[in-house]
């Protein structure tokens, strides 16, 4: 690489926006692990507290079995509907980092980020996965099913 001040600084731009969007990407990857594994959870522990005896030993179970069966939705939907902000958070950031790339980047170095298309398509996962829970539990929700 060559040593000319233009070419350096346009190489540490380059070093620092490649480093916040893989960052961002980083923070997308950890919230949308952490709600699949933390919904997974709660859908068992629903499913769990639907197999429960008819007749408890104790009749304090019998009381927190029915508030787990309201809480655990609840639950699991608020904490989609919260999480899915932070998502959208870090894809607008990635959005702007792209955006403040763009004319600074040599030709000689591989683009910071893909097609509209591919980024697009990337987002589909952490946009929409959220949503299927949310749904999922307004569906176990329904007062049809009660």
């Amino acid at each position: 690489m060559s040593t000319d001040p233009k070419t350096q600084a346009q190489l540490e731009i380059y070093r620092v926006l490649r480093g916040e969007i893989e960052h961002e990407d980083q923070l997308i990857n950890h919230r949308l692990s952490w709600l699949v594994s933390s919904q997974a959870f709660m859908l068992t522990a629903f499913a769990i507290t639907l197999n429960a005896p008819v007749l408890f030993v104790n009749p304090v179970y019998a009381r927190l079995n029915g508030v787990l069966y309201t809480l655990l939705p609840w639950t699991g939907m608020v904490s989609g509907m919260l999480l899915y902000p932070s998502i959208l958070g870090a894809i607008i950031a990635l959005r702007r980092l792209q955006r403040h790339s763009e004319g600074r980047i040599p030709d000689c170095l591989p683009p910071i980020h893909g097609s509209l298309l591919t980024v697009a398509l990337g987002h589909c996962g952490p946009l929409l996965i959220p949503w299927v829970f949310i749904i999922t539990w307004l569906i176990l929700m329904s007062p049809r099913w009660g």
